[in-house]
């Protein structure tokens, strides 16, 4: 019931729902690859899109997972 209200009954697999401090929740929908989802976890986990966009976040972002 959970995904069905995130996802606004619109279920496509597979989709990942951030949910941040600030704000409100994003939905991701698609595969990602380890880049990419690394780019996705620091960009919410470090709390940087509180202070930049997604396009400056990826300007400098340089990541570690293959």
């Amino acid at each position: 019931m959970l995904a069905v209200k995130l996802l606004g009954g619109n279920m496509v697999y597979p989709s990942l729902v951030i949910i941040p401090v600030k704000g409100e929740p994003e939905i991701l929908k698609g595969a990602f690859t380890a880049k990419e989802l690394e780019m996705i976890l620091k960009y919410y986990g470090d709390r940087t899109n509180e202070t930049k966009s997604p396009e400056e976040f990826m300007k400098t972002f340089s990541g570690k997972w293959k």
